[in-house]
């Protein structure tokens, strides 16, 4: 996940972090983005990327690769979906389970019995990480029915580079995202 930290009001971390402005002016304090990977049992940080205040998450998962290992399942929000982050992932032996944005366009090839269904995401031509080939997702769609959960009727979709819904049933994929 990513956050935004105040560090100390100095010249020194105003240049090396930057901070937030708006039509008030220039933010409190310079603000440091951090990318953490985070074990979900014990909240353990077990990797962190420090960046600027503008850098985007995607750019501290990148730098994060390292520190995950064939077998992993990651989890983690729609800011840091990219087609080429899911390839790097399926390279390293990592599964991910994520938020997928509902601007992500995908194409659905195959239902599956859990109710989930098989896409696959194209190559971007403006990608800022292009895609080398297409990568197959498992989409999951599901709608909340408890309003203090998120809004009722909406459509919500669940990605993941675990293809088998044998092994990985949507329901239970669903339960662990939450």
């Amino acid at each position: 996940d990513g956050s935004l930290f105040n560090v100390p009001d100095t010249k020194a971390n105003a240049a090396a972090f930057g901070r937030s402005c708006n039509q008030y002016g220039k933010g409190a304090y310079p603000q440091a983005r951090g990318v953490m990977l985070t074990e979900c049992g014990s909240h353990a940080t077990v990797g962190l990327h420090l960046g600027d205040y503008n850098e985007a998450e995607i750019h501290g998962a990148y730098a994060l690769l390292p520190k995950l290992a064939r077998g992993m399942l990651l989890m983690h929000d729609a800011n840091f979906f990219g087609g080429a982050y899911l390839e790097a992932l399926n390279a390293k032996g990592v599964r991910a389970l994520f938020a997928l944005p509902s601007t992500v366009a995908l194409k659905r090839v195959r239902n599956l019995p859990d109710g989930s269904y098989l896409a696959r995401r194209e190559p971007q031509a403006k990608a800022l990480y292009p895609m080398q080939r297409p990568v197959w997702l498992r989409v999951i769609e599901y709608q909340i029915t408890d309003e203090r959960l998120g809004e009722l009727g909406h459509v919500y979709r669940l990605g993941t580079t675990w293809l088998n819904p044998r092994t990985a049933p949507a329901k239970e994929l669903l339960v662990l995202s939450h």
